[in-house]
């Protein structure tokens, strides 16, 4: 195949099928209908003339008889042409070419194919279209329905949310895929009445067990825990084992009926194993909630007691195992279990459990009575003196000794309320003699390391009251984590703060050579065998030069850290693999280097990224800034992109559009920063009202420099063609790479062109000066509008109808910003935010008499918006070309009582005339209908704004003319906000 046609994005989706239909076992006439014959896949592929084991002496003569052969391209099939239009969601057009087949027989395992592509697209047309399908194989093709079509059918009703009709027709059939069933009605009120059919059926499955356990968590029934020992004895009988979903399910169960004992078991048990990401949660989880997770204290006051003596002697000798018998394993059959009260109450009969039961009520009956004391007050203005006066008073009512467990619960009562106040608790206890626990600590470092800006210092002092040697623990590693990731968000905090104003743009480079990839080993970093923390400490260590005092202070304590995790024999989790890549990448000279730290930590990681990850991997790279680079470049934006996709991770359209609002915040800085100076020519306001911009094919970035300023003379002593220049190729580089998005959503199949995303686009092809290019958007979007939700146009294409009319100021396209007005007003999108900018369009265009009569007529004739009317407007206060009201030549203004009687002043503008509007194929029939969808209820007016008359003012203030005509008008018209707004100038 040529290169050209593998390119092609269309060619590339029908190998796709083509690979999916032979993958289904399908005859090869299904792929070519004009070959018989069965393809050997390792057979070797000779030419037609090697094709025989020997060769005739006749066989020249034959040749020449013989016919020659035909073309060895496959024919187009229309399965495939099916499955293209499905890929594409282009349901209509697919069901006319199933009707064109429908004279034809078609193959199970293609009727399989189909209706598999259509149950991942979740929309009503096609569920229809699927259950018209799934009727005609039984109907029309007279063919028995195999179980791969129920599968596929069953899919798409679940993921359409029609459950009950999904369940009706699984029935009791064991193929039926009951595993996605349970998964799509968990939690809901049809689980046990899909339960008992899958019961019917056959045996649950390892997985289904799993979901039960998990739906008697999410509902809690009266009977749910008599139903859990029920699930667990069924499956010890069975013999199986469950596995980490189940036990975390388990372990969340305990936790709801109080049952700590049995929580506690099942976490001691999981230390024998790995632990996923799951079991870390669940287990941070229970030493939260936890209330007997303090017992270091309660040994004292036994110890010397003979009592204690006799009875631990005896419990050495007498334990037993206590465990249901029959009861799928969750812990050790050898596990010991310690002496604590259960939910039930039973305890065992010794003098140690007894008083272990007194002293823990006592404790509690205190700990209850000063955490009601604490609600009843206002802890926002509480101080540490009183905190301590009401914890003390309780202790010596009840005769108890405060221990760490009391304390803990305190702090860890009033941390979500009064951050400042918990942190000095903490400090109080330490300064009491208590040792903290790791678990403690994390309670107070967590909400100190994810408050804006990171309390980091704050933290580590929190981390050094914990002892040198400590063991390692879960808490202890989530400490580290939690850490680590502060130092991330102190070195590069979001958005970012940096200027980019004055920064030298440079075109992106060509990484083709020096990329590395995942699959090759990074030779620059041969020193590196794995990500441990000693070769990332050595890694920081070589970024702490040239940063700023904040940086250098994070990755310097990100150094310690990591150095600390070392000596403790502490793993790097994923997470903060992560945090350590952006600390890497913020502090890299390039986007270049950045993207290489990135790719080499990314092929050492044994686990893959998350989503999470992915994001602030992204999100890092596309707001960092260096003089060298000052704009992510689209290429190694898009490896990241596709890295994201290889590990089944789809990004959105909002992910380009972060992109394409980068740079166009990149270029509204440049065109407005004083560092760059413009060419000597400005347009008059005549001239920029007559642009002539669309007169060559190419934008012309001078003409968008005269644009810019149009009342102010540019001019500068000295020669500025070299600055001019340098500005423009700036521009011009930034314009190459919106151009690369851009033909990456038009060929890309798996980015979806939303209405964001191109606001997002136009947007930025306006402020780099491509006004040809964003009004091309402008026409894209134009013709979505009768796709889209009718209701709902004003929320839609609001943003787009502000971003094109600030684009028909800056080109000076007059008459174009008056077509697409009267767009708007006919499909209701004049909001206020609207409003305003057209009227800083006509102030951009030098038309202060229009943008007068807009604001004036506005408030003297209310204008009513219909969300769901085509004439969204009663009256329409846009201005006419009639030069009889406001004359800015002439010193003059006339009151509002003329504007009042001017028949032209709400009328629409005069040089668009109903044959100029832009339709978009309805006609009057589509009007008539939406006009009946009125409703006086939902109407809202639109007035004149203070953003309206500042516009205004701002704009003319370099004509000393106009701006006292607006300075009139607002003392006449609005005298309300003349004190607050009569120093506004321009800038």
């Amino acid at each position: 195949m040529p290169f050209r046609a593998r390119l092609n994005p269309t060619s590339l989706t029908r190998r796709r099928h083509a690979r999916q239909l032979w993958s289904s076992k399908l005859s090869p006439s299904t792929i070519s209908p004009s070959s018989s014959k069965v393809v050997n896949d390792f057979s070797p592929i000779l030419p037609h003339t090697h094709s025989r084991p020997y060769s005739s002496i006749l066989s020249p003569i034959t040749n020449l008889l013989t016919p020659p052969r035909s073309s060895p391209e496959t024919p187009p099939d229309p399965i495939i042409d099916l499955l293209d239009q499905i890929n594409s969601q282009n349901i209509s057009l697919a069901e006319n070419t199933y009707t064109s087949l429908l004279s034809s027989s078609i193959l199970p395992a293609d009727l399989t194919a189909i209706l598999t592509s259509l149950s991942i697209i979740p929309t009503s047309e096609a569920l229809s279209f699927s259950r018209r399908i799934y009727t005609d194989i039984s109907t029309t093709f007279r063919q028995p329905i195999l179980s791969s079509h129920k599968t596929a059918f069953i899919q798409h009703l679940l993921s359409c949310q029609h459950h009950t009709e999904a369940l009706v027709l699984a029935g009791e059939d064991p193929t039926a895929p009951w595993t996605n069933i349970l998964h799509a009605i968990i939690g809901t009120t049809e689980f046990p009445n899909a339960l008992e059919k899958l019961r019917k059926s056959r045996m649950l499955e390892l997985e289904e067990y799993t979901l039960v356990l998990k739906h008697l968590r999410m509902t809690i029934p009266e009977d749910a825990k008599q139903q859990m020992r029920d699930t667990l004895r069924e499956m010890g009988k069975r013999g199986l084992i469950l596995d980490s979903d189940g036990q975390i399910e388990v372990l969340r169960l305990h936790m709801i009926f109080g049952d700590w004992d049995r929580a506690r078991e099942t976490v001691e048990y999981w230390r024998h194993y790995k632990w996923t990401n799951g079991m870390r949660e669940v287990a941070l989880e229970l030493d939260f909630r936890d209330p007997m997770r303090f017992q270091e204290d309660l040994d004292v006051e036994l110890e010397g007691s003979e009592e204690h003596e006799v009875a631990s002697d005896e419990k050495r000798d007498t334990r037993k195992l206590h465990h249901d018998e029959g009861l799928a394993r969750t812990i050790p059959p050898d596990q010991d279990r310690e002496i604590r009260p259960t939910t039930e109450g039973s305890v065992k009969d010794s003098p140690e459990g007894i008083h272990r039961i007194t002293l823990w009520r006592r404790r509690e009956a205190t700990l209850t009575r000063i955490l009601a004391e604490l609600k009843s007050r206002n802890l926002l203005k509480m101080r540490l003196e009183d905190i301590i006066d009401i914890v003390e008073s309780s202790s010596r009512a009840n005769d108890i000794v405060l221990t760490l467990s009391i304390w803990a619960r305190i702090i860890f009562h009033i941390i979500p309320l009064n951050l400042t106040l918990g942190k000095d608790i903490y400090h109080h206890v330490v300064s009491l003699g208590l040792h903290p626990s790791a678990s403690l600590a994390l309670t107070v470092i967590r909400p100190l390391c994810l408050s804006r800006p990171p309390m980091l210092e704050e933290a580590l002092k929190i981390l050094q009251t914990l002892p040198e040697r400590s063991a390692p623990s879960l808490s202890l590693e989530k400490i580290f984590q939690v850490l680590l990731f502060a130092c991330s968000r102190l070195a590069f905090p979001f958005p970012s703060t940096s200027s980019v104003s004055s920064l030298p743009l440079s075109s992106p480079s060509d990484p083709s050579s020096s990329l590395p990839t995942t699959s090759d080993p990074p030779s620059q970093f041969a020193a590196f065998q794995q990500p441990t923390p000693q070769s990332l400490s050595t890694s920081l260590s070589r970024k702490t030069a040239s940063n700023s005092d904040t940086t250098k202070f994070a990755i310097s304590t990100a150094l310690h850290l990591l150095n600390q995790m070392h000596n403790l024999s502490l793993s790097l989790p994923p997470q903060s693999l992560t945090s350590i890549i952006i600390l890497l990448m913020s502090s890299s000279p390039s986007h270049q280097t950045a993207f290489q730290l990135y790719s080499h930590f990314r092929s050492l990681s044994p686990i893959p990224f998350s989503y999470k990850d992915y994001t602030a991997i992204l999100t890092c790279f596309l707001r960092l800034s260096l003089p060298s680079s000052p704009y992510a470049p689209p290429d190694l934006f898009f490896h990241l992109v596709r890295d994201m996709r290889q590990e089944g991770y789809r990004p959105g359209s909002e992910i380009l559009a972060s992109l394409l609002r980068s740079y166009a915040l990149l270029a509204r800085r440049l065109r407005k920063s004083p560092k760059y100076l413009y060419p000597t020519s400005t347009l008059s306001h005549t001239q920029s009202s007559q642009s002539s911009f669309f007169q060559s094919t190419k934008p012309n970035i001078s003409t968008l420099s005269n644009l810019q300023h149009p009342y102010e003379s540019m001019k500068k002593s000295g020669d500025n063609r070299s600055q001019e220049n340098t500005f423009n190729e700036k521009l011009d580089n930034l314009l190459k790479a919106i151009n690369e998005v851009n033909t990456l959503i038009k060929l890309d199949p798996n980015i979806e062109p939303t209405i964001p995303l191109l606001n997002s686009l136009l947007i930025a092809f306006s402020n780099v000066g491509a006004y040809e290019e964003a009004l091309s958007v402008w026409d894209s979007l134009l013709l979505r509008r009768p796709h889209e939700d009718q209701n709902r146009l004003e929320d839609i294409y609001g943003t787009s109808v502000c971003a094109v009319l600030d684009t028909c100021g800056w080109a000076g396209l007059k008459v174009r910003a008056e077509k697409v007005w009267v767009w708007a007003g006919r499909w209701g999108v004049r909001g206020e935010k609207e409003w305003e900018t057209w009227v800083e369009c006509w102030c951009r265009l030098g038309r202060f008499e229009e943008a007068i009569k807009a604001v004036v007529g506005l408030k003297r004739e209310p204008v009513y918006v219909y969300p769901s009317s085509p004439e969204s407007f009663t009256t329409s206060a846009s201005p006419s070309s009639t030069p009889n009201t406001v004359s800015i030549a002439s010193h003059s203004f006339v009151p509002p009582s003329s504007l009042v009687q001017d028949p032209n002043l709400v009328s629409q503008p005069s040089s668009v005339t109903s044959d100029q509007r832009p339709g978009d194929g309805n006609g009057d029939q589509e009007i008539n209908t939406r006009r009946k969808m009125e409703t006086d209820d939902k109407r809202m007016e639109i007035k004149p704004t203070k953003e309206m008359i500042r516009i205004l003012l701002k704009f003319s203030w370099r004509d000393r003319k106009a701006y006292r005509i607006v300075q009139e008008m607002v003392k006449v018209e609005f005298p309300e906000w003349w004190d607050e707004l009569k120093g506004v100038v321009g800038r």
